[in-house]
């Protein structure tokens, strides 16, 4: 466990990438595109799950065409 502050948002959160499938972010779906954008925002650092989260639901809008 590691004690980490997420870097988009700034909230304090425990990190568990040394246990990663009990990590809460193993929960969240991410595409490869979406991988690749965090990765270029934040490089290699952890983000919190409601940050992981709030990204996926913006990607998903941001390809979603109006009907």
């Amino acid at each position: 466990m590691i004690n980490a502050k997420c870097p988009s948002c700034g909230k304090n959160f425990v990190c568990r990438k040394d246990e990663i499938v009990k990590c809460a972010c193993a929960t969240v779906t991410l595409t490869a595109e979406q991988s690749q954008s965090i990765y270029k925002q934040y490089g290699n650092a952890c983000l919190c799950y409601d940050c992981l989260l709030a990204f996926t639901h913006r990607s998903e809008k941001q390809h979603t065409r109006p009907s």
